[in-house]
């Protein structure tokens, strides 16, 4: 009949089995360690590298904006603020009120699609106003939804847009005299009708008024 192990013998053998784990299980958790540090490492740097600004907010149980929880060097410069002043700021306090109601609807499509894109209005520290379009995507952090918003700004589209815009507006003017001319034969109602059309090839031509002298 073989002999019962002492507690003391199974003691040992459990500590044994232990130890046996125990190494694997450092390493193991200290590769996972090093793995994220350099996952960090790299996100961190493409976070600070890219062109756009990039807004990370925390998102409350009622699905709106809660405060500023990260943000590149991009944003802060693009809003004007430092670092610590953001992270005590939410996306109302960088968007006019009836700005940030017209995201309800944007807001409503990142939470139910994860992401949207879409055109808004911020507001730097000296109310400057600046077009951007905001691609904004629902990530999990630390077990904690938030929202990470990529920001680009269209200060320089808007301007082309509406230089373009001028133009075409100077160019169709050109073109509608040279029209005018060609069907009226009176100096009298060729002068009129270029009055009228001269106001919407200026910048505001709801405020704008022509006059034409000629000849006494």
């Amino acid at each position: 009949m073989d002999k019962k192990p002492t507690y003391e013998e199974l003691e040992r053998r459990v500590q044994e089995l232990e130890n046996k784990q125990v190494v694997p299980d450092i390493a193991d958790r200290k590769q996972a360690e090093i793995a994220l540090k350099e996952s960090e490492i790299y996100y961190r740097t493409l976070f600070e590298n890219v062109n756009d600004a990039v807004l990370v907010h925390e998102i409350g149980n009622d699905g709106k904006p809660g405060k500023f929880i990260d943000a590149n060097h991009v944003a802060l410069e693009l809003l004007g603020y430092t670092q610590d002043e953001l992270l005590e700021m939410t996306p109302k306090d960088i968007t006019t009120e009836n700005g940030y109601k017209d995201l309800s609807e944007a807001r409503a499509n990142v939470i139910s699609n994860s992401a949207a894109i879409f055109e808004t209005t911020h507001f730097d520290r000296n109310s400057r106003p600046i077009p951007v379009e905001s691609h904004v995507s629902i990530v999990e952090i630390g077990g904690q939804q938030v929202a990470v918003s990529v920001v680009r700004d269209l200060s320089e589209r808007k301007m082309a847009e509406k230089v373009l815009k001028e133009r075409i507006k100077k160019m169709a003017f050109l073109q509608s005299i040279s029209q005018i001319v060609q069907e009226e034969n009176s100096l009298g109602n060729i002068c009129q009708k270029i009055t009228c059309a001269m106001p919407k090839a200026w910048y505001y031509p709801e405020i704008t008024c022509a006059r034409i002298i000629y000849g006494e």
